[in-house]
C-alpha cells in the first residue's frame, strides 16, 4: 500500500473512477438492479437500453429534467468505452451485442454493498473457519504420512467423544443465532465466488484478444506465434488461479456433489430460524450461477482454440499460394530459356536410379459384373411433400435453442432431443429439428446414436407429421 501505487490506482482503476464520479449513484445502482439482483451475467443490447431508458425516466421524474441529461444510448457508449464499466461482445450466431459487467465494476458494487451497515455481524463462524483452514493446512501440508495419520486419529477420537455425549443425552444443536450466522456467511461467500469468476473469465478474454491482435500484426513464422500464445495460455493455466479454477470445476461437475448441494439446501431452507433469510436467498441459484460462470470461461477458451485453428489454416493457405507462385515463375523462366539456353551455363545431374515395379507384385484385376437392367421399367415419381420447409430457417433463433438445452441440463446430466421437444414443442417445422442437430454439433457435447431412433411429432401444413431421426443426446 505505497503512495505511488495508490496514486496510480486512483487514476487507472475503473472501480475507483466510478466510485468518485458524479454519476456513481446512477451507474452502481442501475448495474446492481439489472445484473446483480437477478443474477444475470449478460444482457442483450435492446433489453439493456430499454431498462436504462426506464431508469432515466424514473430519476428525472423524481429529481427533475436536469438529472442525467444524456440519453440511454449515449450512456451505454460511454460505459463501454475501453471496456471501462461494461464489456460488449457478440455471441455465437447472433447479430445483437450483449453486455456484461467488467470485473472492476463488479468489485466496486460488492465493496459498496459491504459498506452498508449490518444489523448482525457473525464472528464465531468466521473464527471457526479460520481455525479449520489452519488445521487443514497443518495436517495436509506435511509430507509425513505419520503426521496425517495422527491428525485423522485425533479427528476420530473427537467424533467418538461426541457420539458418546449424544448417547448420554448431552446433544446440543445449534442455536438460532449460530444457524443464521453460518447461513449468512455461506451466502456472502457464494456471492463473492460468482464475482471472482468474472476476473477469471476476463483473464481468458484478454488472452483471446491478445491472440487475435498477434495473428493480425505478427510477421514471425507461425511456429513462433503459436509458441507465444501457448506460453501465455500455459501461464494462466499453471497459475494458482488456473489450478484453483480447474479443481473447482471438477468438484462442481461431479453429479454426487451437485446432488449433495441440492439436498443440503432442501434441508436448510425449511428451517424456521431462516424464514426471513431464505425468501431472498441467493444460495438456491448459486449452483446454476456457478455453472453458468464456469461455462462462460470454457466458451471463451474454445473460441481461442477456434481462432488458433483458423490462423493455422490461413497461414497454410498463404504459404501454399506462395509456393505455387514460385513454381509458376520457374516454369515461365524455363519456357523463356527453352529455345535459347545460355551458352556459358551448364550443370550436371546425378544418375537417376530406376524404380523397380515387379509384375508379380501387381494384384490381379477383377472385373465387376455388368448390371442387368433389362425388363426394368422406370416410371416418373410423384410426391406431395413440400420440402421448402427444409430451407426456410431464417427465423430460427439458434441462441434460444441452445438456452433451452442448457436450462434442461441444469437438472439432468444428459437429455435426448425427444425430451427437449416434449418440453419445448416444435413450432417452425423440420428446420427447427435440423437446427437442434447444428446446435449440438457446435457445442461438441453431444452423442448421436445411429442404432437408436427417436420418433418426433411435429405439426406441418395443418396436419401432424412424424419424423424418425437418429437419437441425439445432449450432455453437460
Amino acid at each position: 500500500m505505497e503512495y505511488e501505487y495508490i496514486k496510480s490506482l486512483k487514476s487507472n482503476s475503473p472501480a475507483l473512477r466510478v466510485i468518485s464520479s458524479d454519476n456513481a449513484p446512477l451507474v452502481l445502482s442501475f448495474f446492481h438492479k439489472v445484473f446483480i439482483e437477478p443474477n444475470l451475467r449478460s444482457i442483450p443490447h435492446q433489453e439493456l437500453l430499454t431498462l436504462l431508458d426506464d431508469e432515466l425516466f424514473r430519476l428525472r421524474e423524481s429529481y427533475g429534467e436536469d438529472a442525467h441529461k444524456m440519453t440511454a444510448k449515449q450512456y451505454l457508449a460511454l460505459w463501454c468505452d475501453n471496456n471501462a464499466y461494461l464489456s460488449k461482445r457478440y455471441p455465437d450466431r447472433g447479430d445483437e451485442p450483449v453486455y456484461d459487467l467488467t470485473p472492476s465494476i463488479a468489485k466496486a458494487i460488492e465493496w459498496i454493498s459491504d459498506l452498508k451497515p449490518k444489523a448482525f455481524v457473525g464472528t464465531e463462524s468466521r473464527l471457526l473457519t479460520v481455525f479449520n483452514l489452519l488445521r487443514e493446512i497443518d495436517s495436509k501440508a506435511s509430507d509425513s504420512p505419520e503426521r496425517r495419520i495422527q491428525e485423522l486419529e485425533r479427528t476420530r477420537d473427537e467424533i467418538n467423544r461426541e457420539i458418546d455425549l449424544i448417547n448420554k443425552g448431552g446433544y446440543k444443536p445449534f442455536s438460532e443465532t449460530q444457524i443464521r450466522e453460518r447461513f449468512i456467511e455461506a451466502e456472502e461467500t457464494a456471492r463473492r465466488l460468482v464475482v471472482d469468476f468474472r476476473q477469471v473469465e476476463q483473464n481468458v478474454r484478454d488472452l483471446d484478444k491478445e491472440a487475435r491482435q498477434l495473428f493480425v500484426t505478427a510477421d514471425a513464422p507461425k511456429g513462433a506465434v503459436l509458441d507465444n500464445v501457448f506460453e501465455r495460455r500455459e501461464s494462466i493455466t499453471a497459475s494458482d488461479q488456473g489450478c484453483s479454477f480447474r479443481s473447482f470445476w471438477e468438484f462442481l461437475m461431479t453429479p454426487a456433489r451437485q446432488q449433495e448441494l441440492t439436498d443440503l439446501l432442501d434441508n436448510i431452507l425449511v428451517l424456521e430460524s431462516l424464514d426471513d433469510l431464505a425468501q431472498d436467498s441467493f444460495l438456491p441459484e448459486a449452483k446454476y450461477a456457478l455453472l453458468d460462470a464456469g461455462r462462460a470461461v470454457y466458451k471463451t477458451t474454445n473460441r481461442l482454440a477456434d481462432q488458433l485453428r483458423r490462423y493455422i489454416d490461413d497461414r497454410v493457405h498463404l504459404e501454399n499460394k506462395r509456393i505455387m507462385e514460385i513454381i509458376r515463375d520457374i516454369e515461365q523462366k524455363a519456357l523463356e530459356l527453352k529455345d535459347a539456353p545460355p551458352q556459358d551455363f551448364c550443370f550436371e545431374i546425378d544418375e537417376i536410379s530406376p524404380d523397380i515395379d515387379l509384375t508379380m507384385a501387381r494384384t490381379l484385376h477383377k472385373a465387376n459384373l455388368p448390371e442387368d437392367f433389362s425388363g426394368v421399367v422406370i416410371e416418373d415419381g410423384a410426391i406431395d411433400i413440400d420440402v421448402s420447409a427444409l430451407f426456410n430457417r431464417d427465423d430460427i433463433d439458434y441462441g434460444e435453442l441452445s438456452d433451452r438445452v442448457s436450462r434442461l441440463l441444469r437438472d439432468h446430466d444428459q437429455i435426448t432431443l425427444g425430451e427437449v421437444i416434449k418440453r419445448y414443442p416444435v413450432t417452425k417445422g423440420v428446420g427447427e429439428i435440423i437446427a437442434y442437430f447444428e446446435v449440438g454439433h457446435d457445442s461438441e457435447k453431444v452423442v448421436v446414436s445411429d442404432d437408436k431412433k427417436d420418433v418426433i411429432n411435429i405439426f406441418i401444413d395443418g396436419r401432424d407429421t412424424q419424423l424418425r431421426v437418429p437419437r441425439l443426446i445432449f450432455t453437460r
